[in-house]
């Protein structure tokens, strides 16, 4: 042979060869050369980056993984030995156990629901192993978004406010500016506050004002109790 056979570039080769002797008869054969396939390669990820998504407080396999569900294949195609895959390590480490993977199938599965507001990303590394030989394997990684649900209820600064304004202020007087949090995706910027009052408004920035048509009297009234209430869709602080 002038050089290697490669089963992966041509499997087979088929050629005529002669036979002559010295009075110039000749006869012809055709030979055909089948290439057997050597289990010298590692096996193989489709793709070295896959992404994937779980929504928070969700458990199961992944949703919407990218560009396509993991696979990894033996690299010597003739043999196509199977493989087992495997986790190596999850980032954040503290996430390491919630985390399983189909050893057949490659699926990757949450056991434990997540928190988006404690890790938003984590990184899972998988490997592949030839079944027959532990010592072959691939390797890919898998970059997981947990998905925000709205589960947590806006919070008020403070549980009580206490303010102080002079009788016979001017119309429209900011009396006092409330501030809400909300740990989920976009914060409170959807939420709304609801008051029941006939001396005091508030707007959806939180603010605290006296109503236009109204009148602070002392001696009448010296001290309001009002109930403020963050709404945040369909949950209530």
């Amino acid at each position: 042979m002038k050089q290697q056979l490669n089963y992966n570039s041509v499997q087979q080769y088929i050629f005529t060869v002669e036979a002559r002797n010295v009075g110039g008869y000749s006869d012809t054969a055709t030979v055909t050369l089948t290439v057997e396939d050597l289990d010298n390669l590692n096996p193989y990820f489709d793709h070295s980056l896959y992404e994937a998504s779980i929504e928070e407080n969700q458990t199961g396999p992944l949703s919407d993984v990218t560009p396509e569900a993991i696979k990894a294949q033996d690299g010597d195609t003739g043999i196509n030995e199977p493989v087992v895959y495997s986790i190596t390590a999850v980032l954040p480490n503290e996430y390491q156990s919630i985390f399983e993977i189909d050893g057949n199938s490659g699926v990757i599965s949450v056991t434990s629901a997540l928190d988006r507001e404690k890790s938003d990303q984590i990184t899972v590394y998988i490997q592949a192993a030839q079944q027959d030989d532990a010592s072959k394997t691939a390797s890919a990684m898998v970059s997981i978004t947990i998905e925000d649900v709205n589960d947590n209820p806006p919070k008020f600064d403070q549980d009580e406010y206490t303010v102080s304004i002079l009788e016979n202020s001017p119309k429209d007087q900011l009396v006092l500016q409330i501030r809400v949090t909300d740990p989920d995706l976009g914060g409170f910027s959807k939420g709304h506050f609801v008051m029941d009052s006939d001396t005091f408004v508030i707007n959806s920035q939180g603010v605290i004002s006296l109503m236009s048509d109204a009148t602070l009297d002392t001696e009448t009234i010296d001290s309001y109790n009002i109930e403020v209430i963050a709404v945040d869709h369909l949950m209530m602080a």
